[in-house]
């Protein structure tokens, strides 16, 4: 009879004192978009020229889009070689914050940009450099080994260069 098997995880029976760690460090640094004031940078938003603003919303555009690639397919793809129950809490950690970083680029956009900071993600999707960037990335996913999936320089490698 094939049937899966589940075991509750003891964070006291640490097989890899990275996973521990990592897990501290992600739990340490958690933070949620909405108890940012954003708000209170409008000021100094408003004070850049129009060619660095520009800059910084297509910067955070393309940040979205990678945040958005990372939750949905970068993480999930390195579930596979997890090696302990530890890492894969680290993993599902790492693929909420991710989420949470994308939607915090809408909560920006709202406060610094009221009613045209859609324009700045339609750039983002319609950028060939940055699908370029993605696709590369979505072939690692897919067919880099445990190593490649999982270094950090495989989700940043010209990130934001190519603007």
């Amino acid at each position: 009879m094939d049937y899966l098997y589940y075991k509750a995880i003891n964070w006291d029976d640490i097989k890899d004192n990275f996973d521990k760690y990592t897990w501290e460090q992600l739990t340490t640094n958690f933070w949620l978009d909405i108890r940012i004031p954003v708000t209170n940078d409008q000021p100094a938003w408003q004070q850049l020229a129009d060619t660095q603003q520009q800059a910084i919303t297509r910067m955070l555009a393309g940040a979205s889009m990678l945040a958005v690639y990372q939750s949905e397919v970068g993480t999930p793809a390195i579930r596979h070689d997890r090696r302990t129950q530890q890492e894969e809490s680290v993993l599902n950690t790492i693929t909420f914050m991710k989420s949470v970083h994308a939607k915090s680029y809408t909560t920006i956009f709202r406060a610094l940009i009221p009613g045209n900071g859609g324009a700045n993600f339609t750039w983002a999707d319609n950028n060939t450099d940055l699908q370029a960037e993605i696709d590369q990335l979505a072939q690692t996913s897919t067919n880099g080994t445990a190593l490649q999936k999982k270094s950090p320089f495989h989700f940043d490698r010209n990130w934001p260069f190519i603007w």
